[in-house]
């Protein structure tokens, strides 16, 4: 059997264990005089389900007992976002075993549409039951619980460096698309410098690898490079046999009129032409 403190040292020892609750955040500090009924689990007759008269009788009488003791100055502060923390003292007149969640379960009830909106609000309660007590009674501290600040899990953007939350089932690595692509395009791709604009551009490195150019940004950075080239390194080295004039490409061994001649003149009469 436990030893049963005075009212006094309920009423100090409920607010401050197992910490301090100021009376800034306290609601409600009450007794109700009463053995403390827990919480009926539904039951059925003529296929209704009905709780029964004493369980909801002893939950009014809860509900109205906080509505006496609520402050008038604290009601505006209540909303739907409001998180609570109940502790609460029990004295049962005999000794038989009980649940001590079923006996805050009615608490829970009875707050329900005068504290809170619904019990979910709850996040914090604290129970104790004290048997054979020659006078029963609960004693209830409802209070307002300080949020605890939510740590979101966040990730690191391997592009950009930019922190954003994720969720904790999620694993990712860029923010975006555009910082994706760019990681793509700066892993698969290396930067060279056009030969003709002298533009940076992004090349792929199976092009390098395979051995093809990669020297221009476009494709016409790439003609004016070789049309100029042709144009100079052309009229000096890449000569008609027959004439000793320009040819458009080195492979070409004749000029195109000599070419046509030929393929118009034949054989004999052609190294006739020639020679004259």
């Amino acid at each position: 059997m436990d030893n049963m403190p005075n009212h006094d040292e309920v009423v100090a020892s409920i607010t401050r264990w197992p910490y301090r609750i100021g009376v800034e955040r306290q609601y409600i500090l009450s007794m109700m005089r009463g053995d403390p009924i827990p919480a009926s689990r539904p039951r059925f007759a003529n296929g209704r389900a009905y709780i029964p008269r004493s369980n909801t009788k002893y939950r009014d009488d809860l509900g109205w007992t906080f509505k006496k003791g609520l402050q008038q100055g604290r009601i505006a502060e209540v909303d739907n976002e409001t998180r609570f923390g109940v502790r609460a003292f029990f004295y049962r007149r005999t000794a038989q075993r009980i649940d001590v969640d079923n006996l805050l379960k009615v608490c829970h009830d009875a707050g329900t549409g005068v504290i809170w909106a619904d019990d979910s609000q709850v996040v914090e309660t604290f129970g104790r039951v004290f048997f054979s007590s020659p006078n029963p009674r609960v004693i209830i501290l409802i209070y307002r619980v300080q949020p605890a600040p939510f740590e979101h899990p966040t990730y690191k953007c391997e592009e950009c460096g930019k922190v954003a939350p994720v969720s904790p089932s999620q694993r990712r690595r860029f923010c975006s698309r555009a910082c994706r692509i760019k990681n793509w395009r700066r892993i698969s791709h290396l930067e060279r410098t056009c030969e003709e604009c002298s533009a940076l551009f992004s090349v792929p490195r199976s092009v390098v690898k395979s051995g093809r150019m990669g020297r221009f940004c476009s494709k016409k950075c790439a003609s004016r490079t070789f049309g100029r080239l042709r144009k100079t390194v052309g009229s000096d080295l890449w000569r008609c046999c027959d004439c000793g004039g320009r040819v458009s490409r080195k492979e070409y061994i004749r000029c195109q009129p000599c070419e046509t001649l030929r393929r118009q003149t034949p054989t004999s009469n052609y190294r006739l032409v020639k020679l004259l």
